[in-house]
């Protein structure tokens, strides 16, 4: 008989409880249900129950008959940080080992306050180069995502599992717990996944079954989806534009790879509205994430609703914290025996010992002066190596940020500057009768007093930096209702392209050398 588990989201609004099978792939759904969350409960991850909650929800359980002892918890945070790694391939229990001992490479801050988790993303393999004798697919190392939750944080639902009667196993990271639900939702090419919440949208990129990437957007749709599914557009248009940024992010890091289709889970849906709207503001195809397939509530047939996504997944294979303070999985005990091995090792320890005692004593000391020097030296150091990964952060977010202006140029902005110019440089009689701009150009309609003064008017629109082409209609004479002659014609003009001075600078770096 299956193992079983209870899994709990805390969400703003609403917390969600399900049971369900440990480690199951194909898990069954016992029974699950959902309750309102006091203001306060939930900020940012840490959960602060009052004690009518805590006492409410450990009823509750009750009255369902949930009847598991261990339960898990699907959270999400800003706090939590996260960062891909590639490791070299060794056996899967080192991997602990190795991600402690480089965790200062992988997190500027003080590690001593986080648990680490890690999941991997990938077993990256290589093919043999001609002439080798290497079989095809030798593991060549890992891709991981790291995980690194406050301890503070942990501690917070360890306390709160305690306060409802059940055995605390461990917290899941909400990205982990949606990937594990959703994974096998498109095993092939490439999806976005959007769990919209009441405060927040957490959004990730699969690629064959595989995370890419995931981001965090501190905007939800709070009351902007009602309880029949209808959808107040001003009050989900933040969120919506949050992801859309995420996905022009993507497709400017990975134009080969263009989205497939975005599938929705959590509160929005529960809109088809919103999904519908979803898929019109960003042009991909979207729908509901299906789940049904893999998961299947006890005695029903019917799909299970997309709010306990994060509580299934996380008990599917949820991640497992851990700290310097554990003893890695690689030290396992091998099960043998030991007990005359390590009298005899115990003795042939302390042999050699004294001979090495004797034997290397003074250059012993010496070598341990020289180590404190290189500590105190590394000590001393040690702010201009933060001040780097500062740097390197830094740098990264300005990369992004220059990639999304690129991204949004509209050559429009400098519409502004054109007509004021308009305003100094035309002839005192010059009229514009209309304006029509769109992002290739600009069109013209003109009225002037003489005809001399429409070559003055293309003349000085042909002046502007930023102008490539300027064409004009013939001009044609305008009767006015007073009897007066005016001239009229029209100006067409095309934006010269865009010129990115930097990739300039950088091709005539490249001749130089």
């Amino acid at each position: 008989m299956a193992q079983k588990v209870i899994c709990i989201e805390v969400g703003y609004s609403y917390t969600k409880v399900c049971e369900v099978d440990y480690k199951a792939t194909n898990a069954k759904v016992y029974n699950r249900f959902e309750l309102p969350t006091p203001e306060g409960v939930i900020m940012d991850g840490l959960i602060k129950p009052d004690e009518q909650f805590t006492r409410y929800l450990k009823i509750k359980i009750k009255e369902e008959k949930m009847t598991a002892k261990k339960v898990v918890f699907s959270i999400a945070s800003s706090k939590i940080a996260t960062r891909e790694a590639r490791i070299p391939y060794c056996k899967e229990s080192k991997i602990p080992d190795i991600i402690k001992n480089n965790l200062d490479d992988y997190f500027p801050f003080d590690s001593s306050q986080y648990v680490i988790s890690h999941s991997i993303l990938e077993k990256e393999m290589e093919e043999p180069k001609e002439g080798e004798r290497k079989p095809k697919g030798t593991p060549t190392g890992y891709k991981l995502l790291l995980v690194a939750a406050p301890k503070q944080l942990v501690e917070s639902y360890k306390k709160f599992a305690s306060d409802i009667g059940l055995e605390f196993e461990t917290t899941d990271f909400m990205v982990n717990s949606i990937y594990q639900a959703a994974k096998e939702d498109a095993p092939e090419g490439v999806q976005m996944v959007v769990k919209v919440d009441e405060k927040s949208c957490l959004v990730l990129v699969m690629k064959d079954g595989r995370i890419i990437m995931n981001r965090s957007i501190p905007y939800g749709v709070a009351e902007g989806i009602n309880k029949d599914g209808s959808v107040d557009k001003e009050l989900v248009s933040t969120a919506i534009n949050g992801i859309g940024r995420v996905v022009d992010y993507y497709t400017a890091n990975h134009s080969r790879e263009p989205l497939d289709q975005i599938a929705v889970t959590g509160l929005g849906a529960d809109s088809d509205e919103f999904i519908e709207l979803l898929q019109t503001e960003l042009g991909i195809t979207t729908r509901k994430l299906a789940i049904v397939a893999r998961f299947v509530e006890k005695g029903q047939k019917k799909e299970i609703s997309n709010q306990f996504v994060a509580c299934i997944g996380a008990a599917v294979a949820p991640l497992y914290f851990y700290d310097d303070s554990q003893a890695s999985e690689s030290k396992k005990s091998s099960g043998i025996d030991m007990t005359t091995v390590a009298i005899l090792f115990a003795i042939l320890c302390i042999v050699a010992s004294i001979i090495l005692v004797l034997v290397s004593l003074f250059p012993y000391l010496d070598e341990k002066k020289k180590n404190a020097e290189y500590n105190a030296i590394i000590s001393e150091l040690q702010p201009v190596y933060d001040t780097y990964l500062q740097y390197k952060q830094l740098d990264t977010d300005m990369s992004y940020l220059e990639k999304l202006d690129k991204e949004t140029i509209n050559r429009n902005e400098q519409l502004a500057e054109f007509i004021e110019v308009l305003e100094d440089k035309m002839p005192a009689t010059f009229i514009l009768s209309s304006l029509n701009a769109t992002e290739e150009g600009i069109t013209l309609t003109c009225t002037v007093e003489k005809k001399e003064e429409a070559a003055v008017v293309i003349d000085e629109l042909s002046k502007f930096s930023h102008f490539g082409f300027v064409d004009t209609t013939a001009v044609n004479e305008l009767k006015t209702e007073i009897g007066e002659i005016m001239y009229t014609f029209q100006v067409d003009i095309t934006y010269a392209p865009i010129i990115d001075e930097n990739a300039e600078e950088e091709a005539a770096e490249a001749g130089e050398e």
